[in-house]
């Protein structure tokens, strides 16, 4: 089957194909396209350019904090921030350091995520709501021919 010509879409969804007419989305799609392999071309340079700015933040503050470069009318927000995980090995001995005072300066993060299979069960027995769904962000991931 041919790939997009003109205003043509290929809708592919598992092993299933339709064509559609489509010209508006075939245009943002090539559109979106070009946009992202400008971007992956100057990416490097990007990077390079904030790998420079974090290094003077962190000359000017250390490893977290935030502070503000002002150059002419351009403002720049710079915030460094990291975050401490204890490893299950340790929290016993973090337990009897802290005492009572665990609780407060501890936070415990527990996730329980459902496969797909379980979801689509839920659904079909009617107790879906026992789940949050949380729309994430999108992925676009291009593929050159």
């Amino acid at each position: 089957m041919e790939r997009c010509k003109d205003n043509r879409v290929v809708v592919k969804m598992g092993r299933k194909e339709r064509v559609i007419q489509d010209k508006a989305l075939a245009g943002v799609i090539k559109g979106c396209k070009e946009l992202v392999s400008e971007l992956r071309g100057i990416e490097p340079e990007l990077s390079k350019y904030k790998n420079h700015i974090v290094g003077c933040a962190k000359r000017f503050m250390g490893t977290s904090g935030t502070l503000c470069f002002i150059v002419d009318d351009v403002s720049l927000k710079v915030t460094l921030r990291h975050e401490a995980v204890i490893p299950p090995e340790n929290i016993s001995e973090i337990k009897r350091l802290l005492g009572q005072r665990f609780r407060d300066l501890i936070r415990v993060k527990h996730r329980y995520v459902c496969s797909q299979n379980l979801l689509l069960e839920l659904k079909e027995k009617g107790l879906e709501s026992l789940m949050e769904l949380k729309e994430l962000s999108p992925q676009l991931t291009w593929q050159e021919k």
